[in-house]
């Protein structure tokens, strides 16, 4: 139907990056203003709970913000720049931006300053404007000697008047350009960075004098004098571009295109903190405050995502080296050997378990003990394959039998004799039950406990690398891609194809799935796929696995494991890429964790415990082992997060509700929005705000239409009309796999 309407039509949902966020120093509420689109959101506290929203632009997205010292807070997007004072009520919450005045720059605008009634504004092409508040006209234009273009500029005033003020910039010619515009001939350029300068920061230090902290393209933050350039401190080690840098009691932040935020020591350089939690993808985090709660500060980051995080850098003391990695040499023997296996032994991962070849078992208390201590010797060894479950440590033999002792005590020995013909190929364990699954490389597994032996015995073809164990059924995966359903009561097993005939299974895991009971499994392959599968049984009793959706983690080129730590939290996939070990989250393609371990692959294990990361790993090369740690919120925990619009493009909207004034968005981000009205005392629609985001999906949601159907990935989600819920379903199926309520559907001859 043609559009006879004439008027303007309202934009309720803006996607791209937040580019500008500030903080309005209100240690007692932490108020924080937030940029998104042409919109300005105030939050407050660490929830980041939006208390007022204003919109100071008609469609230019704000790049840049700034509150000065006399509580005028400056605002620009592109050419255009405003400016206004903060307002609150009686409560002292923030109420907006009072006599915004709007002025055009005729320039790209990037920092601006209020002194004295006077705003000055600098431009891209290095130009210092000043605009008389009182008529918010532009009345002075001073030109620097170099019309370099600038990246960014950061305008600061050394004295009570305009003649010292000093405009410093960062240019594309790699230079920092530093110039008074009020007295003439002060022009130089500092050469800090080998690439383009992103951002200037100056900052007035009591020991050093004034100085400059600048952020490039080079990869690194430095902080330098601008009395002479100097360089007093380089932080390096990020792994893309570095946006931005804040200075604040000592500690360096950046903000990196790797979207990882990281806190140095000023003085060292050395890195104090990580946080992970925006997703990668684009230009990571992009914009960077610092806020004080109390006498708390916290990081507040933003960026190509459109999320903003709040992250506590309050720490006083960082985890030494020492700590974070330590490297553990076994007691020398009289002749050569190796390690086989080295795992925890506990709930808390404090107790390791390192096997050698020739069957020495060493014990090490992660923390307290200096040195591992020889606890037991295997007989008959050598040793080929090892395993922990609840109470046991098993060892496999060349023999094919498997000896058996208590983990905690080292006693209580057995053997089972022939527990799979020729050598034991793999024992997989579970640390909930002391019932393991033996295999070799000719097809046998075979299921055993300490007491009753060896429970079953099955065939299944191919080398299995990576086991699950169930009440009634095993799961096994193969060096060629397949997995197979092995049931316990001697029924034939049945095979599901996932992978290619090259990938090898690294993992595979069985979950519960919220809405019907069902299950569903969770499988990964060396080559960074993860596909998760739905458990089906069929009328004959068989089992039938029927992949749901499969992604990949690209940074991951070699893919060992997948497994939520808790209920709670996002599912993590861990593996090798090159020299190193890495941790991702595989629900937001976030990285958690990266250790350089020289690319040795096995023996390994990882745990997760109360907050912490420990992965301990050996090289078969060296009579050692190595421990490394991860810890606090950067790991665990995601910081928390504004509510804002779409990251990436908008792929579909819908109108839903009784009277279509709501809306639904579906974007490339992987999220559903829902936008609902504020009205007037008159039922008029004032504006619409972002209520509800569903971040469900591991792809990019493609279209919303009619009855809600909405495909993701393959996958197809609808709803039922009248149950005021919404069900999601899959492509070829009838049984609906999660559900979520509180919703108004749509009627079926809606289309959006």
């Amino acid at each position: 139907m043609a559009r006879t309407d004439t008027s303007a039509l309202e934009t309720i949902a803006y996607h791209g990056p937040i580019l500008a966020v500030e903080d309005l120093r209100d240690s007692l509420r932490m108020i924080t203003a937030v940029a998104m689109g042409p919109y300005l959101h105030f939050t407050e506290g660490k929830q980041l709970r939006t208390v007022h929203t204003q919109r100071l632009f008609d469609h230019e997205h704000i790049h840049g913000s700034r509150l000065c010292h006399d509580d005028t807070l400056i605002v620009w997007a592109t050419t255009l720049l405003v400016y206004g004072k903060i307002t609150r009520d009686s409560t002292g919450s923030v109420t907006g931006l009072s006599s915004t005045v709007k002025v055009d720059c005729e320039d790209w605008v990037l920092c601006g300053l209020s002194i004295n009634g006077i705003i000055y504004v600098s431009t891209m092409h290095n130009e210092l404007l000043a605009i008389d508040t009182t008529t918010a006209t532009i009345t002075e234009r001073k030109q620097a000697p170099s019309r370099a273009i600038l990246y960014s500029s950061w305008i600061h005033c050394l004295g009570p008047s305009k003649d010292d003020i000093v405009v410093v910039g960062g240019s594309v010619r790699w230079t920092c350009p530093v110039w008074q515009p009020y007295r003439p001939g002060a022009f130089r350029e500092v050469e800090a960075h080998q690439g383009s300068v992103f951002s200037v920061r100056v900052y007035d230090d009591d020991e050093l004098g004034t100085l400059v902290l600048s952020s490039s393209d080079d990869r690194n933050a430095t902080l330098w004098r601008l009395r002479d350039g100097t360089v007093v401190g380089n932080y390096a080690g990020h792994g893309g571009r570095v946006w931005a840098a804040l200075l604040r009691n000592g500690r360096i932040v950046t903000a990196c295109e790797d979207a990882i935020v990281r806190v140095f020591d000023r003085k060292s350089g050395k890195c104090l903190q990580q946080f992970h939690g925006h997703r990668h993808g684009g230009h990571g985090v992009r914009a960077l405050t610092i806020s004080t709660l109390n006498t708390t500060p916290f990081a507040i980051s933003a960026g190509e995502d459109a999320s903003v995080k709040c992250w506590d850098i309050s720490s006083t003391s960082s985890h030494s080296e020492s700590l974070d990695r330590a490297i553990i040499a076994l007691p020398s023997t009289d002749r050569k050997d190796w390690v086989r296996w080295v795992g925890f032994t506990d709930a808390s991962a404090t107790r390791i378990c390192v096997v050698s070849n020739f069957g020495q078992v060493y014990t090490h208390h992660d923390g307290d003990q200096p040195l591992p201590s020889l606890r037991y010797v295997v007989p008959k060894a050598p040793v080929v394959a090892a395993g922990v479950s609840r109470n046991r440590v098993w060892f496999g033999l060349v023999s094919g039998d498997v000896h058996v002792v208590n983990k905690d005590t080292f006693e209580e020995p057995c053997t089972i004799h022939g527990a799979v013909k020729q050598q034991v190929g793999g024992i997989f364990t579970e640390v909930t039950t002391d019932e393991v699954v033996i295999v070799n490389r000719t097809g046998d597994v075979a299921i055993a406990s300490e007491k009753e032996g060896v429970l079953g015995r099955y065939t299944v073809p191919g080398r299995k690398t990576s086991c699950c164990v169930l009440p009634n059924h095993v799961l096994l995966g193969t060096a060629s891609g397949a997995l197979w359903v092995v049931p316990r009561d001697g029924s034939a097993p049945t095979e599901s194809r996932l992978f290619g005939s090259k990938v090898r299974v690294a993992s595979v895991r069985v979950a519960s799935r919220s809405g019907d009971g069902g299950k569903e499994v969770l499988c990964s392959g060396n080559d960074g796929t993860l596909v998760t599968c739905l458990w089906q049984e069929t009328e004959n009793g068989s089992i039938t696995l029927q992949p749901i959706y499969t992604i990949r983690v690209a940074a991951i080129r070699h893919l060992l494991g997948v497994r939520r730590p808790s209920p709670s939290t996002s599912r993590l996939a861990w593996g090798f890429s090159g020299t190193h070990f890495l941790v991702w989250d595989a629900d937001s393609l976030v990285e958690r964790w990266k250790v350089d371990c020289g690319g040795q692959r096995r023996p390994y294990d990882l745990a997760f415990n109360e907050g912490q990361a420990k992965f301990v790993y050996a090289d078969t090369a060296k009579w050692e082992f190595t421990i490394a740690r991860e810890w606090g919120q950067s790991w665990m925990e995601e910081g928390t997060q504004f509510s804002g619009d779409h990251g990436r493009t908008i792929h579909g909207v819908c109108a839903v509700g009784a009277d279509r004034r709501s809306f639904v968005t579906c974007s490339e981000d992987n999220s559903i929005k829902v936008y609902s009205p504020t009205f007037s005392e008159s039922g008029a629609a004032l504006d619409w705000r972002c209520s509800q985001t569903l971040d469900l999906h591991i792809g990019p949601v493609k279209c919303i239409g009619r009855r809600w159907t909405i495909y993701c990935h393959g996958a197809r989600f609808g709803t039922r009309r009248r149950r005021y819920r919404i069900t999601w379903y899959f492509l070829g199926m009838c049984r609906p796999v999660s559900t979520q309520r509180g919703w108004v559907g749509a009627k079926d001859d809606e289309v959006a």
